[in-house]
């Protein structure tokens, strides 16, 4: 991610909280409640990214299961 692209969104981010403070707010702590599913969901999504890397460094070769016997 590129600093253009991080600056506007820390700009879009800025303008909804200071447009709809109590709406930002209340959506927060919605999402703090939820943090528990969403750390869950987050480490499946990487998980499944990083085994799909290892399976694409086998079929590529760059990796075998030589080590492991």
């Amino acid at each position: 991610m590129n600093a253009r692209t991080l600056l506007l969104l820390i700009v879009v981010l800025l303008l909804v909280t200071l447009y709809r403070p109590r709406g930002a707010w209340r959506e927060f702590k919605r999402l703090w409640g939820q943090r528990e599913y969403i750390v869950k969901v987050i480490a499946t999504v990487v998980g499944i990214y990083f085994l799909y890397g290892l399976f694409t460094m086998y079929q590529r070769g760059m990796w075998s299961w030589e080590w492991w016997q």
